[in-house]
């Protein structure tokens, strides 16, 4: 009984001498290695890419000024790039999208850390748009970037950097203005 008596005495005074030492160190000598994210940017694609797998981007309209079909949907394509400091961990939020191709980064839990050196991540997402969809003519897609932590790296946005981008595409269809009627044509006959 005494053994375990000690046993649990040496355990209690690690534990104190560990909550000490943790409680005298500076915060910042357990804060993760900061890294920048120094630009994002969120583009509508109309010519099909050369990196992105053709069967992820099968049935994607690249009209500039797409048309919904009566009752249907049309798919669009979009391209977000972030450029930021090596291993900077990062997220990216595409609203009603899907993420279907990412460059150079490593994948974890929805976080991309940039692998190598400074430089660019390139991602692409698929968002579908019903007629309902339609805002004052036009389809709005919007994504978002926030730094995040991972590793041992936290990434965090530039000064200058905005964290939210929304693209406008004007579209053709039922909600958007109709084309005008044109003007009626009489033809008269019977005169000599």
């Amino acid at each position: 009984m005494k053994t375990w008596k000690k046993w649990l005495k040496r355990i209690a005074a690690t534990v104190c001498a560990a909550a000490m030492c943790a409680a005298m160190l500076p915060a910042t000598a357990f804060a993760a290695e900061e890294a920048k994210i120094t630009s994002f940017s969120l583009e509508r694609v109309i010519e099909v890419p050369d990196e992105v797998p053709e069967t992820a981007i099968e049935g994607v309209n690249y009209e500039p000024t797409p048309e919904i079909p009566e009752n249907g949907q049309v798919t669009l394509l979009y391209k977000v790039t972030v450029n930021a400091d090596a291993e900077a961990p990062f997220k990216v939020e595409f609203d009603g999208g899907s993420r279907i191709y990412t460059s150079e980064a490593a994948i974890a839990d929805n976080t991309f850390v940039l692998l190598g050196d400074s430089g660019t991540v390139t991602q692409y997402y698929i968002k579908n748009f019903t007629a309902e969809d339609v805002e004052d003519t036009k389809l709005n897609a919007t994504a978002t970037v926030e730094g995040a932590t991972a590793s041992g790296m936290t990434g965090t946005l530039a000064e200058g950097v905005e964290a939210s981008q929304t693209v406008s595409v004007a579209v053709v269809g039922e909600s958007a203005e109709p084309e005008p009627e044109p003007e009626p044509r009489y033809t008269i006959t019977g005169f000599t």
